[in-house]
């Protein structure tokens, strides 16, 4: 496998429920990786499934994290592929 270049990310959340933890956070910020812009445009085969988010859009989404100690979270099933197990995109949600 060869080398992926990601970039960290920092992305606020507004919580809306929280299912387990601490009910009284109102916003959460993720630490997740983007590609690289360099990469973005070439078409690479198996990539990891990272998570990305358009701050255009109101979207919402079930995320399973894991609290750090700066106070961040990230993805509780790693950086690896957090899109496909701990930040799902809800198609259809009432607002």
């Amino acid at each position: 496998m060869g080398v992926v270049r990601v970039v960290g990310v920092n992305t606020e959340f507004e919580t809306r429920l929280v299912l387990k933890g601490d009910r009284s956070i109102k916003k959460c910020v993720l630490h997740h990786y983007r590609l690289d812009k360099l990469l973005e445009r070439l078409p690479i085969v198996d990539t990891p499934w990272l998570a990305t988010f358009d701050p255009k859009e109101d979207n919402a989404y079930l995320l399973f994290l894991i609290n750090q100690p700066d106070g961040r979270y990230v993805p509780a099933s790693g950086q690896v592929d957090p899109a496909a197990f701990s930040v799902i995109k809800l198609s259809s949600v009432i607002k």
